[in-house]
């Protein structure tokens, strides 16, 4: 379990951006089947060498919340409620700058 930051719960803030940059990589993918590997830290090690594969969106949204709620940071409901905050931003943005959603 992590420290507690001193941000609200509600909605999970990391979620709204995953949430976000998730809904900008399918409109701009044109998919939402991504093949990503994002490298990150390794608690067993302590260094950044552990990577994630992610083969959908869907998959990294999952990984986002579940994460968030295993290190005590936030309720399961509030990590989803993030991730449809950005995405509902996202499609906002890319309506109106961008033309498309």
């Amino acid at each position: 379990m992590l420290t507690v930051p001193n941000h609200p719960e509600y909605p999970a803030a990391h979620g709204a951006i995953t949430g976000a940059e998730a809904a900008v990589f399918a409109a701009v993918l044109g998919t939402t089947h991504v093949d990503m590997d994002i490298p990150g830290f390794d608690p067993a090690n302590g260094l950044m060498d552990l990577t994630r594969h992610f083969a959908t969106i869907g998959d990294l949204q999952r990984q986002i919340v579940d994460a968030r709620v295993w290190a005590g940071l936030h309720y399961r409901f509030s990590g989803r409620q993030g991730i449809a905050v950005g995405q509902k931003t996202a499609r906002w943005a890319l309506e109106r700058y961008f033309g498309r959603a």
